[in-house]
């Protein structure tokens, strides 16, 4: 039977040159790196999704155009449908130009949460050396 290897993203982390540091040492400071990372990234997403909430509840406030502003469950689809809101021919296409411009650039980071949030990864240690 053969083994199937998994292919995990790798994170490199480069660690200073700090003489007689253990090497248990250097990859628990990688880890904590690494999960400091994650954290900062996590938020964005998590801030960006609260604004794409909050841009929904607004919009769908609004007499006449709200109507039609859908506020579904799943993150994803909220996003979606504030693009849907903010397209040429959305309910407030006119007052959303830069708005529709700003998600479209966000979005293109979307397939990234759920690997950062849920994934696991590999990381790649390198230890400086003085004088390089």
């Amino acid at each position: 039977m053969a083994t199937t290897l998994r292919h995990y993203p790798s994170i490199s982390v480069t660690t200073p040159a700090i003489p007689n540091l253990p090497e248990e040492a250097r990859w628990i400071g990688a880890a904590q790196s690494v999960n400091a990372w994650r954290k900062q990234f996590v938020q964005a997403f998590a801030s960006a999704e609260s604004a794409v909430s909050e841009a929904l509840l607004g919009l769908s406030g609004i007499p006449g155009p709200g109507d039609h502003i859908r506020l579904r469950h799943l993150i994803r689809q909220r996003f979606q449908d504030l693009a849907d809101a903010l397209d040429a021919s959305g309910p407030v296409a006119a007052e959303g130009v830069i708005a529709a411009f700003c998600l479209a650039a966000f979005r293109i980071h979307e397939p990234l949460r759920t690997v950062v949030g849920h994934g696991v990864f590999r990381i790649a240690l390198i230890v400086a050396t003085a004088g390089l």
